[in-house]
C-alpha cells in the first residue's frame, strides 16, 4: 500500500482497491454542551514522511502515515486541546471521506462482487454484501439487548452510529468475493482506545472512516491524546486477519504462557439451579471417564446474589470444601464471578450508591434483568479495591485456580465515571489488570466477554471469542459458530480462544446429531479451551469417542483456508504431528460434497496421503493431489487427518 496527497486530500493506493479524497480530523464537544463539533482537516503542513496537521482554533490534530514492513501502512494521530476551555473528545478520525459513488472508494469492479468483512459488530461477526441493506450499528445493538430486559445507556446522539454504513470494531475491510483480495485495516496498540473501520457503498454514495473511539474523555486546555495505531494492508481476508492479530499481540505485549485446557462448565445445563450435589455428581462421572479433562467449573448459581458472593444454601459445605473435593479428584477447580455486577438487594449496592455507574441525572446507567442488576464504576478506587478483595476471596481463601469472569463489558458511554480521562478500552483493560494483580500469576483467568478482547491481552489466559452456545441451530448456534470461525485467528497469539461449550447429549438439546458433531468439530479446532456442559452419563459410545477426539485437538490452532464466494469458510485446517487435520463444513440447507486440494493444506501435491476419519479413527484409504469428501447433509462437518503414506 502507498499514500500521497494532492490538493489537501489523501490518497491510499497500490492495490486493487483505492481510497481517494480522504481527510482527517476529530469529533469533540465543549464543556457540558451536547452539540458535537466535527473538525475535518486538509493538509496544512508536511512533516517527515506523510505528516499532516490541522487546527480549527479549539482542537489541533496531527496525522502520521508511514510505510512498514510487508507493504503495509501505519496510521496514527494525536489530538490536542488548543482552546482555553475543557473539551470532550469523542473520536480521532485517522482517515475520513464521503462523497458521490466512486469519489472516495474505487473498487475496480462491480460492487456486487465485493463483501464487507465485519469482524466485530458488538458481539457479532458476519460477511455483508456492500450493496445490501445494513442494520444500524448501535440501534441493532440496543434492540438486541432491549429484548433481554437490559437498559444500557448509549450516546443519545449515537456518536458512533452511521445509518447505512458497515462498521467493524478494531478490524475490518472490503474484499472481492472471487479473488479473495481486499483492503483491510486493523487497530493494534498501544492500548488507548477501540478503533472502528467504517465503509459505505450504496444509494449513490460512498465513504470511508478509520477512527479511534475516544468516548468523550475529558481533554483539558493544552492536553493531548494519542489515537490507536492502525495498519492498512492489501491481502486476503484470512491472511489480513492473521497479520493484524500478530501485530496487535506485539503491540499489546503478547499472550500469557498457559497450557491448553479441556473441561466441564455447569451453566449450559444446570444454570442457576447448580448445586453441590450436582457438582459432586460431575466429579464422580468425570473421574470414571477414560478421557481425562483438566477443569471442572462451577458457573453462576452458587452465590446468594451478585455482589454478595457467599455460597447459597445449595452449597452447604462451603466453597472451600467444594474446591478441595474437585482438586482431590485430580481436576482444576473452577468458579464464576461478575466483578462489576451487583444485585439491588446486595449489601454493596445498598451501602455504596456512589460506586455505581450513573447518568448525569443520577439514574442508573446500566441495568439488567428488569432493573434488578446494576454495574459498578471500575474507575473508582474503592470499587477497584472491592473487585480485588472478592477475587482474592475466591482464589486465596476458597482455593479455586480457574476463574471465569463474566459481564465485565457493560460500561455506559453516557455515565459520569469517577475518572473522566479513561476511554472505555482503558476501563476494560484496567478491570483485567486489577483481577490479574489480585489473583496472582498462577491462576487461570478466563474473560467471558463474547468478542476478541484486545484489552485483555497479557492479563487473561483465555477469552470467549463469540456469543453463548445455543441448543438450537437456527436460534443462536449457527451465529455463534460463525463468530468463532471468523475470529479463531487470535488463538495462541492474544490468549487461548474460548469458543464456548459444545453439546454431545441429546437430552435438553434441540441440535440434531449432525449439528452436534458440527459444533464439536468447530469448537475443538477453534480454541485452546475445549469445554462441554454435558455429563458423561448422557453420552452413548459414539459421543464418548467424539469427546475423546475433540479434547485431544485442544490447542491445534486451526485456520480457515478461504471465504469461497464471499461466504463462510468451508474448510478449517491445522498442522498436527505427522500431517494435517481438516474439517469440512456444510453450513447450508442442502447436501454438499467439498473437494480439497492437498496444496491448500500445505502438503506436496505430488505426494500420496493416508486419510483417516478423526472421530472414529477409521481409514478411508489414501489420496494424492486432491480429496473429494463424502456427500454431507445440511449443517454437518466431517473431520479427516491426512498423513504422508508410508
Amino acid at each position: 500500500m502507498k499514500a500521497d496527497f494532492t490538493g489537501g486530500s489523501i490518497r491510499i493506493y497500490g492495490g486493487s482497491i483505492q481510497l481517494n479524497e480522504l481527510h482527517f480530523g476529530a469529533v469533540y464537544s465543549v464543556g457540558q454542551d451536547k452539540e458535537l463539533i466535527h473538525a475535518s482537516f486538509e493538509a496544512m503542513e508536511v512533516e517527515a514522511g506523510l505528516g499532516l496537521s490541522g487546527n480549527d482554533g479549539s482542537i489541533a490534530v496531527t496525522l502520521s502515515v508511514s510505510a512498514v514492513d510487508g507493504g503495509m501502512l501505519a496510521v496514527c494521530a494525536q489530538a490536542r486541546n488548543v482552546s482555553g476551555r475543557e473539551l470532550k473528545l469523542w473520536t480521532i478520525n485517522l482517515l475520513e471521506g464521503e462523497g458521490p459513488d466512486g469519489q472516495v472508494i474505487s473498487l475496480g469492479g462491480s460492487v456486487s462482487d465485493y463483501r464487507f468483512y465485519t469482524y466485530n459488530d458488538e458481539f457479532v461477526s458476519r460477511i455483508d454484501k456492500l450493496d445490501g441493506a445494513k442494520p444500524s450499528f448501535n440501534r441493532y445493538f440496543m434492540d438486541t439487548w432491549a429484548g433481554m430486559d437490559v437498559f444500557w445507556q448509549r450516546p443519545e446522539d449515537l456518536v458512533y452510529d452511521r445509518e447505512g454504513w458497515c462498521i467493524s470494531r478494531d478490524f475490518g475491510g472490503v474484499f472481492n468475493a472471487q479473488t479473495q483480495l481486499g483492503l483491510f485495516a486493523g487497530f493494534t496498540g498501544p492500548g488507548n482506545a477501540f478503533g472502528d473501520v467504517c465503509l459505505k457503498k450504496q444509494d449513490g454514495q460512498d465513504g470511508f472512516y478509520l477512527r479511534s473511539r475516544m468516548d468523550g474523555v475529558l481533554l483539558e486546555p493544552g492536553e493531548a491524546r494519542q489515537s490507536e495505531t492502525a495498519l492498512l494492508m492489501e491481502a486476503s481476508a484470512v491472511c489480513a486477519a492473521e497479520i493484524w492479530a500478530a501485530a496487535a499481540a506485539r503491540a499489546m505485549g503478547g499472550a500469557r504462557k498457559s497450557r491448553p485446557l479441556s473441561g466441564w462448565c455447569s451453566w449450559y445445563q444446570f444454570g442457576h439451579s447448580i448445586s453441590e450435589d450436582t457438582v459432586n455428581k460431575a466429579v464422580g462421572e468425570y473421574a470414571q471417564l477414560d478421557t481425562k479433562v483438566d477443569v471442572l467449573q462451577i458457573d453462576d448459581g452458587f452465590d446468594e446474589r451478585w455482589g454478595d458472593w457467599r455460597p447459597n444454601a445449595r452449597f452447604p459445605s462451603g466453597m472451600k470444601r467444594v474446591a478441595d473435593r474437585i482438586r482431590q479428584a485430580g481436576f482444576i477447580p473452577g468458579v464464576y464471578l461478575v466483578p462489576t455486577g451487583v444485585h439491588i438487594d446486595s449489601a454493596v449496592y445498598k451501602a455504596h450508591p456512589d460506586w455505581l455507574q450513573r447518568l448525569p441525572d443520577g439514574s442508573l446507567a446500566v441495568t439488567f434483568s428488569k432493573g434488578s442488576l446494576a454495574y459498578l464504576d471500575p474507575t473508582h478506587p474503592e470499587v477497584a479495591a472491592f473487585i480485588a478483595e472478592t477475587a482474592r476471596m475466591q482464589t486465596a481463601d476458597w482455593g479455586f485456580d480457574y476463574i471465569k469472569y463474566d459481564f465485565t463489558y457493560p460500561l455506559a458511554f453516557g455515565a459520569v465515571f469517577h475518572d473522566k480521562k479513561m476511554t472505555t478500552f482503558q476501563m476494560h483493560r484496567e478491570i483485567y489488570r486489577i483481577l490479574r494483580e489480585a489473583v496472582g500469576e498462577d491462576k487461570y483467568l478466563m474473560a467471558c466477554v463474547g468478542e476478541p478482547a484486545r484489552y485483555a491481552i497479557g492479563y487473561a489466559d483465555a477469552a470467549r471469542i463469540g456469543p453463548d452456545s445455543a441448543v438450537n441451530w437456527h436460534r443462536g448456534m449457527r451465529e455463534a459458530l460463525q463468530c468463532v470461525v471468523l475470529r479463531m485467528n487470535v488463538d495462541g497469539l492474544w490468549f487461548h480462544s474460548d469458543p464456548d461449550v459444545f453439546f454431545l447429549r441429546s437430552e435438553r438439546c434441540e441440535l440434531n446429531r449432525e449439528e452436534r458433531l458440527f459444533t464439536a468439530a468447530v469448537m475443538a479446532m477453534a480454541g485452546s479451551l475445549v469445554m462441554t456442559s454435558d455429563l458423561p452419563s448422557q453420552w452413548d459410545e459414539e459421543a464418548k469417542q467424539v469427546f475423546a477426539a475433540a479434547t485431544a485437538m485442544k490447542g491445534v490452532r486451526a485456520r480457515p483456508l478461504s471465504l469461497p464466494g464471499g461466504e463462510m469458510p468451508e474448510v478449517l485446517a491445522a498442522s498436527v504431528e505427522g500431517g494435517v487435520t481438516a474439517a469440512l463444513l456444510n453450513w447450508g440447507e442442502e447436501e454438499k460434497s467439498i473437494q480439497l486440494d492437498m496444496a491448500m493444506l500445505g502438503l506436496d501435491p505430488a505426494g500420496e496421503y493416508a486419510v483417516h476419519e478423526v472421530w472414529t479413527g477409521s481409514s478411508l484409504g489414501h489420496c494424492a493431489s486432491s480429496f473429494i469428501g463424502p456427500v454431507q447433509p445440511p449443517h454437518s462437518a466431517r473431520v479427516f487427518t491426512f498423513s504422508e503414506r508410508q
